[in-house]
């Protein structure tokens, strides 16, 4: 949708991130630069967002967890050392070397294929693994009474598997909606408004939802808590 056609360009994003550098590479180009950057400091300040609390809780995987976890890791090992073999693969930066696995994984029926097919799936594999633990998944439980006192909160998980976990493990304890991809626009209007009126005490969805973008050295997986924007607040 980067069309060098249009002569008068404005993207709008609140994540200006990528795992890759397509960044510095393509959209900053493309649009001529950042002209305005509205941030977290000004958004607190404003009103827009809560000032946030950050904590972090380490969860053991199991031995069945830690067997496969490994497995896949070598997987994903075997897989990189096979493909950096190929003539024409760029090794760096890790962007293009991601681009041109995408680009087998369509486009090439035979081993070089294979093996880039083999290389995401196993970035998958590793994600879900981390993602669904069953220790996280006891530990998210815990949350239940943080979740009904924060007056609205968003549940970021790294997959829409470990998004639909946070359904079932919370739902005893909160009135809770997934979001995700799928979810229509009308939908997941109203999801958010009942979010900031009370009806509902979270939310949770999926920031990383497919293959198509592994992290690079992201071995482990998360649920993050967030508080929604101030109820006064509209978008």
């Amino acid at each position: 949708s980067l069309l060098a056609e249009y002569q008068e360009r404005l993207g709008l994003t609140a994540t200006l991130e990528r795992s890759d550098d397509a960044v510095e590479t393509i959209l900053l180009p493309y649009f001529g630069g950042i002209c305005y950057r509205y941030d977290f400091g000004a958004a607190i300040d404003d009103g827009v967002c809560a000032q946030p609390r950050v904590g972090f809780m380490a969860v053991p995987l199991t031995s069945e967890e830690r067997t496969e976890y490994d497995a896949t890791e070598g997987r994903i090992v075997a897989a990189r050392r096979q493909l950096k073999q190929i003539k024409g693969i760029p090794h760096e930066p890790f962007g293009d070397f991601l681009a041109a696995v995408h680009h087998l994984a369509a486009n090439d029926a035979g081993p070089d294929g294979r093996a880039a097919n083999d290389y995401l799936n196993a970035f998958t594999s590793r994600r879900e693994i981390v993602a669904t633990s069953s220790a996280k998944y006891e530990a998210l439980g815990r949350f239940a009474d943080a979740i009904k006192d924060a007056q609205g909160a968003l549940l970021f998980t790294e997959t829409v598997r470990a998004a639909n976990h946070a359904i079932v493990r919370l739902d005893p304890y909160v009135n809770i909606e997934i979001i995700t991809g799928d979810t229509g626009r009308r939908d997941r209007g109203e999801i958010l408004d009942d979010l900031r009126d009370g009806t509902l005490d979270a939310s949770s969805t999926a920031h990383i939802p497919t293959r198509d973008a592994p992290g690079l050295g992201r071995n482990t997986g998360g649920v993050r808590l967030h508080r929604v924007p101030n109820p006064r607040w509209r978008a």
